[in-house]
C-alpha cells in the first residue's frame, strides 16, 4: 500500500470497536508512525481498546483535547483504502457502529492481545530465599512460600492462576503490597497453537484399555480423542471437544503422558481437504451450451475492459452457471487480478469447493465458517500477503483483503443467507456490489429463481440480464406434479406425511435402481408437544415461541436460542398427562421412511446433523456413490448439489413457508420449491417431482410447479406494489427491546415520536409501534415500527435523525435495532 507522508504530531480519525456511531480523533505522538488501515490501542473513558485508523485529521475540533495513541497493534496496515471506504459505507448504509463495522473485516483473531501476568521482583526472589531457609516458617510464611515459588517457576503467568494459589483473599494483596511480586500487562500471540500427541507408551495400549497412570476423567477424555483420532494439530480443537484447558494439556505433558509442539509450521491438510475433493468427481473438460457460451463470453468482454457492471445471471437450474463462474475466474486471474466466488453456506457445496481448488490450486483460499479459528486466521492471511488471489467463502469472505480485484461473483443471489442478522446487519450480496464498484470489477449475479430486487433492478436497467434457458445436455425440466393433501385426507382419514402416490413412487425408484430426496424444511422430530386438556404447548423460557421436540437428544429445543429443556412427563399449565407431538420434522420423516422402506439406506441432511464434524460430507459423498438410497432433508438439499441418480423429489409440507406473517413467504415458498425441483432428472434419466401442499391452488406453489419464474415475478409484484413493499419501495424494520416489557415500550415511544416528528409523511409511511411477530427472543421483548419509503435518501434521512435521538436521550445501543433492507419482519 502506498502511504503519504505526514508531518508530526498529527491527529488522526479512529473507528474504535465499541458501540459508538461516530469517529474520534486521537493524536500520535512523535514515537510512532500512524497509517490509515492499521489498528491501534487507544484510551476510551477509563479503559484501553482497539480502533482503526481512518484517516488524518486537517484539524482539531475546536474545545475538544484529543487523547494520545498508546500503541500500534500492526506494522503494516491490514484494510486497504478500498475496504475502508466499504466499510464506512456500511456504518452510513445499515446505522451500524463504524468500529462495529470494521471487527466483521478483521482476521478472526488478532495476532496479539494483552494479559495481566504476574512476575516475582528482585525483593521477592530475596524473601522466597529468606522463607525457605527459615525451619520454622509460620503457617502464614508458609502460604508466602508456596505463592513466590508459584510466580518464580511459572514465569507469566495468568493473575487469575496465582489469585487460585493463595488460600486467603487477603494474601496476594499482602504480597503485591510489599512489592514481591508485580503485575505487568504483555503482548501475548493469539495464533499460537500447539500440536498435541500421546507418548508411545500411551499410544501403544488399546482404546479401551487403563489409562498408563492414574489421571482423571478429563485427561482421560484427551487420551480416548487421540487414541480414536489419532495427533492434534491445534490443541483448541482438542481442548473444545474433550471440554479441557490447556492446564491439563501441561500437566499431561509433565507427566509424560503427551508431548506438546509448536504447530505454527504444521500443515493444515487433512481429511476434510480429501473427502471434499472426492465428491465432484473427475475434472474432464466441458464443453459450453449455447447459453453458457454466450453469458461467458459477454462477460469475459466485460471483464477485458476492467470497469464496473452488475449482470444477473438467471439460468434455470442444471443450466450449469457454477461451469461460467469458474472460466470468468480464471480468465481473470490469467489478467492477474483477483477473484471472489460468494456462495450462501458452504455446507450447501461441497462439489463447487472442489471443483474452485481443483481448477486454482494454491491460489485458493477458503472463508467460512466450517473451518476452525486457526484455518480462517491462517487464510485471512494468506489472502493478505497475496499468497491467494482466488477465493471461496459465505457471506463473510465479502471482506477478504484481496488486491487488484477483477470480479465478484454472487452465487444464489436469493438467498437469505447473505443478510447478517447481528449487527451490522448488511446484504452480502449488496455490499459485494459495492465492493465490485470501489474496485472496478464486474459483479455476478447467480439464480435460477433471483431475487424480486434484482430481477426488478434487470429489468429497469439498472443490471445486465443474462438469461441461460436450457440445461446442460439439453436435459429436459423435471416434471412437477401437485398432490392435494386435502383430498388425501378425505379419502383416507389419516394424517400420514408420506402420502399414497409419493409412497408409491418412491418404490418404483428403488425398483429401478435410482435416487430420491425428500425435502421438509423443518428439522426436530416433531414441531411441539400440546396439552389436549388446555391447549398449552411446551414454551421456550426466553422466547415466544414452543420448543421443538428433538427424538435424538429425547429435549426439548428453541430454534431461536438454543434453550433446552426436558420432555415434561405433564402440562406445566393445568398438570395434565395427556400430551401430544403436534406435527413432522425431518427426524421423524426420516424414521418414517426407513419403516416404510426397510430395504432402502435412508438418510437425513439438517443442521441438526451437518453441524457435526465431517457428517455432512460423509452422507453428500455415500450418496452421490449410490450407497444411500433415500436422502430426507431440510433446504439444505434443495439447492447447490448436483446428483446424476436422483429422478425423484417428494415435497412434504410445502406450504408451511406460506402461513408466516412475511411479505417474502410467497417468494421464499416459490424459490424453495423451484430449487427443490431442480435436484431431479440432472443425469441420463428424466426428473419427476411431487410436491405435497393443502394449498394447491396457490399462485407460489402453481407457478413453481410451471417452473414459471417470470409469471411469478408478474404476480408477485402486482402484490408490492398493492402493499407498498420492496422493490417498490425502501423498507426498514426498526425494533425497540429490553429485558423489562415497561422499558421496551418506553424505548417504543421515543422512537415512534421522533420518527412522526422527523419524517415526511409524503414520501414514508410509518407503520407501529406494535408487538413483532417474534414478540421476545432471546428474553428480550420486541415491539417493531416498520418504515416504507419512496426512496432510500428519504429513509436514511429519518433513520439518522431518529438515531441522533437515541444518543442525545443516552439510549444504550442494545435497546435499538435498525434493520435496513430486512430479510424478514419476524
Amino acid at each position: 500500500m502506498s502511504r503519504k507522508l505526514v508531518k508530526k504530531p498529527k491527529l488522526f480519525k479512529v473507528a474504535v470497536i465499541a458501540a459508538l456511531r461516530d469517529l474520534l480523533t486521537y493524536q500520535a505522538p512523535d514515537s510512532i508512525e500512524v497509517w490509515p488501515g492499521q489498528r491501534v490501542l487507544v484510551p476510551l473513558g477509563s479503559r484501553t481498546v482497539t480502533g482503526i485508523v481512518i484517516e488524518p485529521q486537517r484539524e482539531a475540533t475546536p474545545g475538544v483535547k484529543s487523547r494520545e495513541i498508546l500503541k500500534v497493534i500492526d506494522a503494516e496496515p491490514l484494510l486497504s483504502p478500498e475496504l475502508l471506504t466499504l466499510g464506512l459505507w456500511i456504518a452510513e448504509y445499515y446505522h451500524a457502529p463504524p468500529g462495529e463495522t470494521f471487527r466483521a473485516m478483521l482476521p478472526t483473531g488478532a495476532e496479539t492481545h494483552r494479559a495481566r501476568v504476574v512476575e516475582i521482583t528482585e525483593r521477592g526472589k530475596l524473601r522466597r530465599d529468606e522463607l525457605r531457609s527459615s525451619l520454622l516458617a509460620e503457617a502464614r510464611q508458609s502460604e508466602e512460600a508456596l505463592v513466590l515459588d508459584y510466580v518464580a517457576e511459572h514465569p507469566g503467568a495468568a493473575i487469575e492462576t496465582v489469585k487460585a494459589k493463595s488460600n486467603s483473599a487477603s494474601l496476594l494483596p499482602h504480597i503485591l503490597k510489599k512489592g514481591w511480586i508485580e503485575v505487568v500487562e504483555i503482548e501475548r500471540d493469539r495464533r499460537k497453537t500447539f500440536a498435541v500427541s500421546l507418548r508411545e507408551n500411551t499410544a501403544a495400549g488399546a482404546a479401551d484399555s487403563a489409562p498408563p497412570r492414574r489421571v482423571n476423567r478429563t485427561a482421560q477424555r484427551i487420551i480416548e480423542a487421540l487414541r480414536g483420532e489419532g495427533d492434534a494439530v491445534d490443541h483448541r480443537e482438542l481442548l473444545k471437544s474433550a471440554n479441557a484447558t490447556l492446564a491439563t494439556l501441561r500437566k499431561m505433558e509433565q507427566q509424560g503422558i503427551i508431548d506438546l509442539a509448536d504447530s505454527r509450521m504444521a500443515s493444515r491438510t487433512g481429511g476434510h481437504e480429501r473427502t471434499t475433493a472426492s465428491i465432484a468427481g473427475s475434472d474432464v473438460p466441458i464443453t459450453l451450451t449455447l447459453g453458457q457460451s454466450s453469458a461467458y463470453e459477454t462477460l469475459a468482454a466485460h471483464i477485458e475492459r476492467d470497469e464496473f457492471g452488475v449482470f444477473l445471471l438467471h439460468g434455470v437450474t442444471g443450466s450449469g452457471k457454477t461451469e461460467v463462474y469458474l472460466r470468468l475466474i480464471a480468465r481473470c486471474l490469467e489478467r492477474g487480478r483477483s477473484a471472489l466466488l460468494l456462495v450462501p453456506e458452504i455446507a450447501l457445496t461441497p462439489a463447487t469447493q472442489s471443483l474452485f481448488a481443483g481448477r486454482f490450486g494454491h491460489r485458493v483460499a477458503r472463508l467460512h465458517s466450517g473451518l476452525s479459528d486457526r484455518e480462517r486466521q491462517d487464510a485471512w492471511w494468506r489472502i493478505w500477503r497475496g499468497e491467494a488471489t482466488a477465493v471461496l467463502g459465505t457471506r463473510s469472505a465479502v471482506f477478504a483483503p484481496l488486491k487488484n480485484l477483477g470480479v465478484v461473483v454472487v452465487d444464489e443471489e436469493q438467498d437469505g443467507s447473505y443478510k447478517q442478522q447481528e449487527t451490522p446487519r448488511y446484504s452480502g450480496r449488496d455490499v459485494a456490489i459495492v465492493r465490485a464498484r470501489l474496485a472496478g470489477a464486474t459483479a455476478v449475479l447467480g439464480s435460477a429463481t433471483p431475487s424480486l430486487e434484482s430481477y426488478s433492478n434487470a429489468q429497469q436497467g439498472k443490471y445486465h440480464l443474462l438469461t441461460i434457458a436450457q440445461r446442460v445436455q439439453g436435459r429436459p425440466l423435471a416434471n412437477v406434479e401437485i398432490i392435494d393433501m386435502r383430498q388425501e385426507f378425505r379419502e383416507t382419514h389419516t394424517q400420514a406425511p408420506i402420502s399414497r402416490q409419493l409412497r408409491q413412487e418412491i418404490e418404483a425408484q428403488l425398483a429401478s435402481g435410482n435416487q430420491t430426496m425428500i425435502l421438509l424444511n423443518r428439522r426436530g422430530y416433531s414441531w411441539f408437544l400440546l396439552c389436549r386438556s388446555c391447549g398449552e404447548a411446551v414454551q421456550c423460557a426466553n422466547c415466544s415461541i414452543s420448543l421443538t421436540y428433538h427424538r435424538r437428544e429425547h429435549r426439548c429445543v428453541c430454534h431461536y436460542c438454543g434453550y433446552t429443556a426436558p420432555v415434561p412427563d405433564r402440562c406445566q399449565a393445568c398438570g395434565s398427562e395427556y400430551l401430544q407431538y403436534i406435527g413432522e420434522g425431518t427426524e421423524k420423516i426420516e424414521d418414517k421412511l426407513a419403516e416404510l422402506f426397510p430395504q432402502a439406506c435412508v438418510a437425513r441432511l439438517d443442521r441438526d446433523v451437518a453441524s457435526r464434524a465431517g457428517y455432512y460430507l460423509r452422507v453428500l459423498t455415500d450418496f452421490r456413490l449410490g450407497r444411500i438410497q433415500i436422502l430426507a432433508g431440510t433446504q439444505l438439499i434443495a439447492k447447490g448439489h448436483d446428483f446424476p441418480g436422483v429422478t425423484l423429489v417428494g415435497v412434504v409440507s410445502a406450504d408451511m413457508g406460506l402461513r408466516l406473517p412475511d411479505f417474502r413467504a410467497a417468494e421464499r415458498t416459490f424459490q424453495l420449491l423451484t430449487q427443490a425441483a431442480g435436484r431431479a432428472g440432472r443425469g441420463d434419466s428424466p426428473g419427476r417431482v411431487l410436491v405435497q401442499t393443502f394449498y394447491p391452488n396457490h399462485y407460489a406453489v402453481r407457478f413453481a410447479a410451471d417452473q414459471h419464474f417470470a409469471g411469478f415475478f408478474s404476480k408477485e409484484m402486482s402484490f408490492r406494489r398493492l402493499m407498498h413493499y420492496p422493490p417498490v419501495t425502501a423498507l426498514a424494520n426498526v425494533i425497540a427491546q429490553d429485558k423489562d416489557l415497561d422499558e421496551a415500550a418506553k424505548v417504543a415511544r421515543l422512537l415512534s415520536d421522533t420518527l412522526n416528528r422527523v419524517a415526511d409523511p409524503r414520501h414514508i409511511l410509518i407503520m407501529g409501534p406494535n408487538p413483532a411477530p417474534l414478540a421476545r427472543i432471546k428474553g428480550r421483548y420486541r415491539i417493531q415500527i416498520l418504515l416504507k419509503a419512496s426512496s432510500r435518501a428519504y429513509l436514511n434521512q429519518a433513520l439518522r435523525q431518529m438515531a441522533d435521538e437515541c444518543a442525545r436521550r443516552r439510549v444504550s445501543p442494545r435497546s435499538v435495532i435498525i434493520d435496513v433492507d430486512p430479510a424478514s419482519i419476524m
